[in-house]
């Protein structure tokens, strides 16, 4: 069963990488004398009802996705693994003035942040990356936080004080290495969380431009002949839950792997 979950994720970046050089007439020209075809020869998951072929959409989608899970995770990882790592150093009045903030984004309404964006500067890949890299910062800071203070309580990092090393080369040489596991369990499974946050953006119309697909979009695009004929909706939709499901597995599988 592992093996599958990573055949699925080995074949999600396959396509995000065909996705990348995909020239865009293949996902947006407009076959409007094979709109809502059925699957063919031409067209191997069939197209919509702009006639648009739905398998290079959902290639094209997967980058998009792909792009927008990655840049997200890294901007949070970035901002709330520095922060966590800092704070979790020794107790400071900086430490409840950063934790009161990260407690006030995490209940902030995302969605609305989103709205906001969007409304200012229009839907595109950018904000989307916004919106959702915002809202990871406070789970890799309690994450991070939680698993950084016992280390810097070690008998080793007070062994790397007393030679004069100080609290960023301690960081990079004895904190990081002895939580990566978690950071990259954690990594993993938010990665399964933003393809859902972006569908869930995109869905709403908050998400990329309409000029470019995401899995988001294409199930909005999927209402508009939902009650003609469903069957549009099941490619895109198995391929969110397969990815999701798999980067889900994998961080249990890296977790477990570390625990033994």
């Amino acid at each position: 069963m592992h093996k599958i979950y990573k055949y699925i994720i080995i074949l999600f970046f396959i396509s995000m990488l065909v996705g990348a050089l995909l020239p865009s007439q293949y996902y947006n020209d407009m076959d409007m004398l094979n709109r809502s075809a059925s699957v063919s020869v031409n067209h191997l998951f069939g197209t919509d009802f702009l006639g648009r072929d739905i398998f290079f959409r959902m290639i094209r989608g997967s980058y998009n996705v792909g792009i927008i899970g990655i840049s997200s995770i890294l901007i949070s990882l970035l901002i709330g693994g520095f922060l966590a790592l800092l704070m979790s150093r020794k107790k400071t009045n900086w430490r409840y003035v950063v934790s009161g903030g990260i407690d006030i984004l995490f209940v902030f309404p995302k969605v609305l942040v989103a709205l906001i964006l969007v409304a200012i500067f229009g839907p595109s890949i950018q904000i989307a990356i916004i919106s959702i890299g915002i809202f990871f910062i406070p789970v890799f800071y309690r994450v991070i936080y939680l698993s950084s203070r016992s280390v810097w309580q070690s008998d080793f990092v007070a062994s790397a004080r007393l030679s004069g090393l100080s609290k960023y080369q301690i960081m990079f040489v004895h904190i990081i290495p002895n939580i990566y596991h978690i950071i990259l369990a954690q990594c993993t499974i938010q990665f399964a969380i933003a393809i859902v946050s972006e569908a869930g953006l995109g869905y709403l119309g908050l998400s990329v431009d309409s000029s470019e697909p995401t899995w988001g979009s294409m199930m909005l695009d999927v209402q508009n002949s939902w009650f003609v004929d469903p069957y549009f909706a099941i490619p895109v939709g198995v391929a969110m839950v397969l990815t999701t499901f798999s980067f889900i597995k994998y961080s249990e599988r890296i977790k477990n792997d570390n625990s033994r």
